[in-house]
């Protein structure tokens, strides 16, 4: 670089701008006469980096980036960012700039949505590239850029007389059209995003294009600002490649002999589409396994990126034709490689959705750096004076701590939206690395009972319509192929289904089990968590009397369908048992009181739906168990961590460090995995004030009278391994 920086024209500015934007390898990046970038033709990998394409040029004279360029490549980010002050600047001072021409503000708009985007991939560059890991440089915090957007913000966006509102005035504006999502701050809340996958009933995307680019105007760019170093949540794509290489390596073990057995059969089949995608699934397993793949150890293809190759080679083996003709004609006995290719399929399937973590100890220290980062910026190292006021006070630091950085949700946001820009957008969780996986067993009258963190296993692209993915109903077939049906998932439905929002993907699940090929082997139950009775609120939130609340639980659970409510089998014959347990609980937890506040009849039902669930349990006899909701991180995290306590206070167990640690990290760890983000903060405090209800108030005497509803000696059969 030579001592004094060139201001560049726009064009070259923006080109520069352009290439960092797309910079998702550096090492394909490369400098030219010092203030130039160019990229490598990504067509052919082997080609020389001499090779001219159309839209990238790549010269012979070129440096390219590699260990310890990152000096090198801040100067030249440093001098653009000049470049684009300069002409910001020109262009406010020249009289004869049209700003009430649309052109003009559309293409400034751009400008800034582009360097925001190329701050952050540069910010990551350097990261690799930068051998003094103590550094820690980063483009959005220079000055160039802080000047650059500040001068944006203060001075251009003045000049835009008559343009569409910024920030929340753009929701304002749209609010007779109805606008799904009524705030910003919604977003940086993780509120509802699903509904930026989705269209309406006439196939139009449910947010305007213009509100899109609002978004990334003002958060790609300005929440860039101010940011402290070393970001937490940079750790956890690391994380997760660990985990997934270790899925891979449990999947490839437990289905060897099937493997082996394929690849004999393999050889004998031509052109089979079947074949060919299973082929490649099981070689992405092999490649998302290897150590040398590890994102720590490489900077081409992860183990995370071969394990989505995984997924994508499994999705087009399962909607083949040949599978699709297998499902609709089952081969006879005889033909024995269709009957093996036909249940490898499924277990495939069922090994993805029952895999368990491989490094369950590094997320937990993981959690556990956050909660202490937490504390030590907030001053707070005082032990609450119980168990749940000291989870209430991690999550509090951990949040603080996070708002403190621009990662998370609001990118993940942005970055399905960039990816989604050219394809049918669609909100299917397990094809949106929101993954099954293992959160604990249980043994209830001896038998194993696997709890599975599963999102919602549906497809959905509009609000009208969903579908059932198929990876779902391959884990299905392979529950009724063992014993002929004897194994049954149970799938606790937390989504409401008297929601426009949810509704949809609600019955579509409850209907499953209404159907031939699934009816032996799943049973849903639909416990809604997002109604006016739940959260006693509207014409409930006075009802204080207990037998007036009482009497409308009754009703509800009596007449499931009208409240959101959905039973495996009729309410009438549960009738009974309902009145019983509402009566025990009323009696043995909450002393007869013959008035209840609103927090203690949230308690009620938080614990109802636990001691529900157990009756469920109970009658279905499940293998396999989830808690779902339309991601199963926030609703259904809680749900699962709040079962998870309630079975050990449920037989007076103190929760010891090691289950104390093991509740963090079914509160934690997906949310974090998936979403970057703390878990909400009112779904936690619902479920552990329940818990504290519990322990408080539940004695050994009341254990025993509420056993005797389900019949004696049945609680003593649980046990959370």
């Amino acid at each position: 670089m030579s001592d004094r920086a060139p201001i560049l024209t726009i064009e070259e500015a923006m080109q520069n701008v352009g290439i960092a934007a797309e910079m998702d390898d550096p090492y394909r990046v490369g400098i030219l006469d010092s203030y130039h970038l160019i990229l490598q033709d990504e067509k052919s990998p082997e080609a020389e980096r001499s090779t001219e394409t159309t839209s990238r040029v790549s010269q012979p004279d070129g440096v390219w980036l590699t260990s310890g360029s990152g000096q090198d490549l801040m100067e030249l980010m440093r001098c653009t960012l000049l470049s684009l002050i300069d002409y910001l600047k020109k262009l406010y001072k020249n009289p004869t700039t049209n700003w009430e021409h649309e052109n003009t503000r559309k293409g400034l708009q751009s400008m800034m949505v582009l360097v925001g985007q190329a701050g952050k991939q540069v910010d990551k560059a350097l990261r690799l590239l930068d051998n003094d890991k103590k550094k820690k440089t980063k483009l959005t915090g220079s000055s160039e850029y802080k000047i650059l957007q500040e001068f944006y913000i203060d001075n251009i966006t003045e000049k835009f007389q008559g343009a569409p509102p910024q920030g929340d005035e753009a929701w304002e504006e749209d609010k007779e059209e109805e606008t799904p999502i009524k705030d910003l701050e919604s977003i940086r809340q993780d509120d509802a995003y699903e509904l930026f996958y989705l269209k309406d009933q006439e196939s139009r995307p449910l947010f305007k294009k213009h509100l899109m680019n609002n978004i990334k105007l003002l958060f790609d760019f300005s929440e860039m600002s101010d940011v402290p170093t070393e970001d937490p949540l940079l750790e956890i794509a690391t994380i997760k490649d660990r985990d997934l290489q270790g899925s891979a390596q449990q999947i490839l073990r437990s289905l060897n002999a099937k493997i082996r057995k394929f690849y004999e059969y393999k050889i004998r089949l031509q052109k089979n589409t079947l074949i060919a995608s299973l082929n490649s699934a099981v070689m992405s397993l092999m490649l998302a396994s290897n150590d040398q793949n590890r994102a720590e150890q490489t900077f081409n293809k992860t183990c995370l990126k071969y394990f989505l190759d995984f997924q994508y080679f499994f999705r087009k083996a399962l909607q083949s034709q040949e599978y699709q003709k297998m499902l609709s004609y089952p081969p006879a006995e005889q033909e024995k490689m269709s009957k093996f290719l036909l249940s490898f399929t499924h277990q495939l399937a069922y090994e993805f959705f029952t895999r368990s973590s491989s490094i369950r100890q590094e997320i937990l220290g993981y959690i556990h750096r956050l909660i202490r980062k937490g504390k030590d910026l907030a001053k707070d190292h005082a032990r609450r004076p119980s168990l749940w006021e000291e989870f209430l006070a991690e999550n509090e630091h951990v949040t603080a701590l996070l708002k403190r950085y621009p990662s998370g949700p609001l990118f993940k946001v942005l970055d399905s939206l960039q990816e989604n820009e050219e394809k049918d957008q669609k909100f299917e969780p397990l094809q949106q690395e929101n993954m099954p996986f293992l959160l604990f067993a249980m043994k209830m009258a001896d038998k194993m009972i696997h709890i599975l963190h599963l999102p919602t296993p549906t497809r959905q692209t509009s609000l009208s319509a969903a579908e059932v993915s198929e990876e779902f109903g391959a884990f299905l077939a392979f529950l009724h192929e063992e014993k002929q049906g004897e194994k049954k998932h149970l799938l606790i439905n937390l989504q409401d289904r008297t929601s426009w929002k949810e509704s949809v993907r609600a019955t579509l699940l409850e209907n499953l089990q209404k159907r031939a090929e699934y009816s032996n082997n799943i049973v849903v139950v639909t416990l809604p968590k997002d109604t006016p009775f739940y959260h006693q609120s509207e014409e409930y939130e006075q009802v204080d009397e207990a037998a007036s609340f009482l009497e409308i639980l009754e009703e509800q659970l009596t007449h499931p369908e009208d409240f959101g409510f959905h039973f495996g089998k009729k309410a009438e014959e549960s009738a009974v048992f309902f009145q019983t347990l509402l009566k025990a609980l009323h009696t043995e937890i909450f002393a007869k009181k013959k008035t209840l506040t609103r927090k203690e009849r949230t308690d009620f039902i938080e614990l109802l739906y636990f001691f529900l669930i157990l009756k469920v349990l109970q009658d279905v006899s499940p293998s396999t168990v989830s808690f779902t909701c339309k991601d199963a991180l926030d609703v259904g995290a809680m749900m699962s961590a709040g079962f998870f306590g309630f079975l050990y206070l449920l037989q007076k167990k103190t929760l010891g460090k090691k289950e104390q640690d093991y509740l963090r990290l079914l509160i934690y760890a997906p949310v974090l995995m998936v979403r970057e983000r703390s878990i909400d903060s009112r779904r936690l405090i619902r479920t552990l004030s329940s818990l504290d209800t519990l322990e408080k108030n539940i004695t050994k005497k009341g254990v025993k009278n509420l056993e005797e509803i389900y019949g004696k000696g049945f609680f003593q059969k649980i046990d959370p391994l």
